[in-house]
């Protein structure tokens, strides 16, 4: 029997149309429920943890970019869900505002950087991006649905930190376009970059961070300072 799927801690190859669909299915529904209550930590930390836990997506570009720096060899799979990351968040939008029948007043949820300057948001997407990628790669280490939980609680923990920004460049530019065709789409893509460049610049952070930490060569050092350390029996 094949072991069951899961993006959380998945590393291949060759490209797997399956997790594409996962990707795309549930950055839609993130996009759907969110926009419910788009700037409340305990709807983003739920809802990530009951979509994760449904279909294993990562549902963010950032930490599937910072798989690939991570890891190469699955830049063709990550690419592809970033690419279905992408589509899965305009049409989520889109669901949202058939369940609000296209009222003329229903906005989509958009990063904003209230009222810090460019480079106060900058940093911000930046080390809560850091926080964020950090604590889902170590959520895959996490043994049964504990996983999908610590991933949860990460979301919850960012958007405690900061509910303006949404740390999720696919969130951010879903919601911007939808908006830009219903209703009034002035100030949609004000600053609109600095929700992928700071991301981004935290996925690289993480992912190298990741691979120091998690290196081969730490852990022999620290297994071999452990037998030294411990006394051998009489």
């Amino acid at each position: 029997k094949h072991a069951p799927l899961s993006i959380l801690n998945a590393t291949t190859t060759t490209m797997d149309v399956k997790q594409c669909i996962q990707e795309f299915t549930g950055t839609a529904l993130l996009l759907y429920v969110i926009n419910h209550a788009p700037h409340n930590p305990m709807v983003w930390g739920v809802g990530f943890a009951v979509l994760t836990f449904m279909t294993g997506a990562a549902m963010n570009p950032t930490v599937s970019l910072a798989r690939i720096v991570r890891d190469p060899s699955t830049a063709a799979q990550n690419g592809a869900n970033i690419g279905a990351q992408l589509v899965g968040a305009i049409v989520g939008g889109f669901l949202f505002l058939l369940n609000s029948a296209f009222e003329d007043d229903t906005m989509l949820a958009m990063a904003s950087t209230g009222s810090a300057k460019t480079s106060q948001a900058i940093l911000t997407e930046i080390l809560i991006s850091f926080v964020l990628v950090t604590i889902v790669f170590h959520s895959g280490k996490a043994d049964g649905h504990f996983a999908e939980l610590f991933c949860g609680m990460g979301y919850f923990l960012a958007f405690t930190m900061n509910h303006t920004h949404l740390y999720n460049p696919a969130a951010a530019f879903g919601g911007s376009l939808v908006n830009v065709f219903h209703g009034n789409s002035t100030g949609v893509w004000t600053d609109h970059w600095i929700f992928w460049v700071g991301p981004i610049v935290g996925a690289v952070i993480a992912a190298i961070y990741d691979k120091v930490t998690n290196s081969e060569h730490w852990i022999n050092a620290a297994e071999e300072e452990a037998t030294k350390e411990t006394p051998s029996p009489a």
